[in-house]
């Protein structure tokens, strides 16, 4: 029985051979009377339209990227609009009172907190995550040279928890991660 399958799939590979080269046969030998293929020397040279000038109803393209652009709100929006990414007194007024506070450190005010995210950068750009293991319920993050396991501090800051290509470090209320490329990234 295996000898029958094997002849009837040969039949049925040499058909389909047979068909597929009946068809090339057709396709390169048969006439053709729609539009040849492309050819780089078969271009018109009267084909390409002439640059525009000011007699054919417009100004030459060269002078469109000359003038400089316009830039700014039209001089007198039509009465009813407004523009809906204009700054409003409202909120300019709100932004500078939060800019007083903020330099003033009163209530509300976080003077100092440019030197946590300044801390926080400091350790992301001074350390360099080389390496993760997580195996058996143990986990160990390899910084710099430095094989460290979760609680271990570097910096100040603490090993919260280590994940596959990540180790998450943490001091007070500031987070750092460091990530490792995986393999195929840059």
């Amino acid at each position: 029985m295996t000898q029958g399958f094997g002849a009837r799939k040969k039949v049925v590979y040499g058909l389909l051979l047979a068909a597929a080269v009946a068809g090339l046969l057709i396709d390169r030998l048969h006439p053709r009377n729609g539009p040849a293929s492309a050819r780089a020397d078969a271009v018109i040279a009267g084909a390409v339209p002439p640059p525009s000038s000011a007699r054919d109803g417009g100004p030459p393209l060269a002078a469109i990227f000359e003038k400089p652009l316009e830039s700014g709100p039209p001089a007198d929006p039509p009465s009813g609009f407004r523009d809906g990414f204009a700054v409003t007194d409202a909120v300019r007024q709100a932004c500078e009172r939060q800019e007083d506070r903020d330099s003033d450190g009163g209530e509300g005010g976080q003077a100092g907190a440019a030197e946590p995210v300044a801390r926080a950068e400091a350790f992301r750009t001074a350390h360099r995550l080389r390496g993760t293991v997580l195996r058996g319920g143990q986990a160990r993050a390899l910084v710099d040279d430095r094989l460290l396991a979760p609680g271990d501090e570097l910096d100040g800051f603490r090993l919260e928890r280590i994940e596959d290509y990540r180790a998450v470090f943490v001091r007070d209320r500031e987070r750092v991660i460091l990530v490792l490329p995986r393999p195929g990234e840059s």
